[in-house]
């Protein structure tokens, strides 16, 4: 079973924002925002505008505010 993925006290807030709504990049912690894309947790819209969460990074929050 893999450990669980620790996330930062930004990365935690960035992918809670995510989660309300909130996907313009310029309203995000930017350094939070680059590592969650490198984990996979969250893309950018095939739109090209803004950044969405992934299922994976729906999974990780649920684990993380639990």
């Amino acid at each position: 079973m893999d450990a669980p993925l620790r996330l930062s006290p930004p990365e935690k807030q960035t992918l809670r924002q995510l989660a309300a709504g909130q996907d313009q990049p310029t309203e995000l912690d930017w350094l939070a925002l680059h590592s969650l894309k490198r984990l996979g947790l969250v893309e950018e819209q095939s739109t090209g505008r803004g950044v969405r969460i992934t299922k994976e990074g729906m999974r990780v929050l649920k684990g993380a505010t639990s």
